[in-house]
């Protein structure tokens, strides 16, 4: 898939696959979806071109490369509570960060933050998660907040 010019799948037909992020984000109820496939030095061009494809006030983009490039209103990294490897794309953006929401199949987020509070104290590798807000899914209502603030100003 990887060529000489970035490659960006727009539209269901292109890019809907079953059980992957891309078809995860048709079946939530995304009402467009672009998939921007490059090499490491094509990252910029490739957002430039799927960013001019957009045709909405707001965009949702998953992934870290992204924020190397282009300034967000409001980033949200995921992560696993018990915790996992930390890509050095994701260590890269860390301080660009507003929230680190931890997914759980646990029942409470106290549980949640412990074990993520474990698998940080079991890093070998510097990571800087101070100052950071760590949310759950109990504190989705904190979220919202913060996306429409803007809204509220208008």
């Amino acid at each position: 898939m990887l060529r000489d010019e970035p490659v960006i799948r727009s539209g269901r037909e292109a890019n809907y696959q079953a059980g992957k992020d891309t078809g995860r984000f048709w079946d939530a109820g995304a009402s467009n979806v672009h998939w921007v496939i490059v090499k490491n030095d094509q990252v910029a061009q490739g957002i430039t071109e799927a960013l001019a494809r957009v045709e909405a006030d707001g965009v949702i983009v998953e992934g870290n490369s992204f924020l190397e490039y282009v300034k967000a209103d409001l980033t949200i990294m995921c992560a696993r509570s018990e915790g996992g490897k930390i890509k050095p794309s994701a260590r890269r953006v860390l301080s660009k960060i507003d929230f680190l929401y931890l997914s759980t199949l646990e029942a409470t987020a106290v549980n949640a933050k412990r074990q993520f509070e474990q698998f940080c104290a079991g890093l070998t590798l510097p990571v800087d998660f101070a100052g950071l807000p760590i949310i759950t899914h109990e504190d989705i209502r904190v979220l919202l907040s913060r996306i429409y603030r803007p809204l509220l100003r208008l």
